[in-house]
């Protein structure tokens, strides 16, 4: 996508959300800087563009987190870049001509799409990160921005969520405690396996860790500390 379509999604987010501050600089800079870098080897259609996505949005969130809003802004900035251009079809026959043409089709259509995604914050990260690599490219210009669009709001609108659905903020404290006892509990056990009942809760070792894991990220969107 040209700058043009990328900052006027920027500013239809900022808008939509209500956004004010003296911060909007630092997400208008943020939503070109990885063409002007050339990040990513300048593919930005592509699993290695998912992966920034995702790793931009977790740096925005937590320096939002930390009291660091202009940093914050500006690698949501980025992350916001990556997913717009994840819907446009990659390089290849026609693809400058196709990323000019969606550029110029921020429609009432495609605003509305924003709005929807703006609605439906996700207060899981790992959902969060679900969506990100779920995105599809389209070679209509029109499809391709209506997909931008919708993913702008959605990710834009998750990142700066201060306050979460209070189930989520309360599933993830919860199921962080008991992923931590149950991972103690898995490796204790396949440390003194000299016993029948030991042998045998051994092997939950790795399941409970990697559910322990999955309960820190959580937990850590919130701010809950991650016990690492």
């Amino acid at each position: 996508m040209r700058w043009r379509g990328h900052l006027e999604l920027a500013r239809a987010l900022v808008e939509r959300l209500g956004i004010e501050g003296g911060y909007l600089r630092e997400l208008y800079e943020g939503v070109v800087e990885p063409d002007v870098e050339r990040e990513v080897g300048g593919r930005h259609h592509g699993p290695k563009a998912k992966r920034a996505a995702i790793g931009y949005a977790w740096k925005a969130r937590r320096a939002l987190l930390d009291g660091r809003v202009g940093e914050a802004m500006r690698m949501l900035g980025r992350a916001l870049h990556y997913v717009q251009d994840l819907c446009i079809d990659g390089p290849g026959r026609g693809h400058g001509w196709l990323e000019a043409a969606a550029s110029s089709c921020l429609s009432e259509e495609a605003l509305d799409e924003l709005s929807r995604g703006a609605s439906r914050p996700l207060d899981d990260p790992l959902k969060l990160e679900s969506f990100i690599r779920s995105l599809r490219p389209s070679r209509d210009p029109h499809e391709a921005m209506k997909r931008a669009a919708y993913a702008t709001g959605l990710v834009g609108a998750s990142v700066l969520l201060l306050s979460p659905p209070l189930h989520g903020g309360l599933k993830a404290r919860r199921w962080l405690g008991i992923a931590a006892i149950g991972w103690l509990a898995a490796s204790m056990a396949a440390s003194l396996a000299l016993t029948p009942i030991a042998a045998a809760l051994a092997p939950l070792s790795l399941p409970m860790y990697l559910a322990y894991r999955r309960a820190s990220r959580r937990a850590s969107w919130h701010s809950w500390p991650s016990l690492r």
